[in-house]
């Protein structure tokens, strides 16, 4: 039995930057998750703005920790509710230094820097990552409130 495993090329090297290769669902996710986030931050810069802030700060600091951390507690300022994002965003700081300007304009509901028909499967995209994030929250709400269970 078995032997039906991918065949693995040796050396998992990332493809070079510009190749898009299996990097779209995830990083939009990411993107999308950031945006949401954002919108929960009490801050006076509106969500799309932070957001670009909080992306620039992670892709700027190079890799250097410190650095990321200091600008991103200016950003987010005071507040417990501020810090608690903060440390999610913090979490997540890998996965957001690979999310794309376009992919956070599109996860904001603008439109990508980019032209062209690329609009129309990534806007459907957004639409249903975000159905299935709501879908995802009710469930939880469902499950927390634990009424009594409906057929599914």
């Amino acid at each position: 039995g078995g032997g039906a495993s991918l065949p693995l090329r040796d050396g998992g090297a990332e493809k070079p930057a510009g190749s898009d290769a299996g990097k779209g669902e995830d990083t939009l996710a990411t993107a999308l998750w950031l945006y949401e986030t954002c919108t929960r931050v009490s801050t006076p810069l509106p969500p799309m703005q932070f957001a670009s802030s909080v992306l620039s700060a992670i892709k700027s600091s190079g890799g250097d920790e410190g650095m990321m951390q200091g600008t991103l507690f200016e950003l987010f300022g005071e507040g417990e509710s501020n810090i608690e994002l903060l440390f999610e965003v913090m979490g997540r700081a890998a996965e957001i230094g690979r999310v794309g300007e376009d992919e956070l304009a599109l996860a904001g509901g603008g439109d990508a820097p980019a032209t062209g028909s690329s609009r129309g499967a990534a806007g459907d995209r957004i639409l249903r990552l975000r159905a299935e994030a709501y879908e995802a929250a009710e469930l939880a709400a469902a499950l927390r409130a634990d009424g009594p269970g409906s057929g599914r």
